[in-house]
């Protein structure tokens, strides 16, 4: 379900080096819905005053090489929409942590774990074309 991320831009930190996911499950199903059940916890070395930004990069994997796309997100302070329930990925993760109210102050902090009830997620994403016809991606 995951692999390695091979392009690692420089100050960034890669999911292995703050979450132990260890007791957390991804089974893909064969209706394409990924079960996820379990509960991941923060090593991260960082204090709750600290500012966590996202920096998110879609990218393609084309004829052996992963390749930019245009599709880029960045947020400045994560911590303060983590449980907003407006937020994009809001119904994909925190909407089934089962401790929410220990976690909300707690944030990204080490040993702080989020314990998710047994639930099935499929990640779809639409976009406006960039070119004549439509574009959809599910993953």
């Amino acid at each position: 379900m995951f692999s390695d991320c091979e392009i690692i831009p420089p100050g960034f930190v890669t999911e292995d080096k703050f979450l132990d996911r260890s007791k957390l499950t991804f089974k893909r199903g064969g209706d394409g819905l990924i079960t996820v059940s379990g509960n991941a916890t923060f090593v991260w070395d960082i204090q709750s005053s600290d500012r966590i930004e996202l920096d998110l990069s879609l990218w393609k994997f084309e004829r052996g090489k992963w390749k930019p796309t245009p599709y880029n997100s960045i947020v400045k302070d994560f911590c303060k929409v983590l449980h907003d329930k407006n937020q994009p990925h809001y119904s994909y993760t925190i909407a089934h942590v089962l401790n929410k109210d220990y976690t909300k102050d707690r944030c990204f902090t080490p040993g702080t774990t989020y314990e998710f009830e047994p639930y099935k997620v499929k990640i779809a994403m639409g976009m406006a074309p960039i070119a004549p016809g439509h574009a959809f991606i599910a993953l």
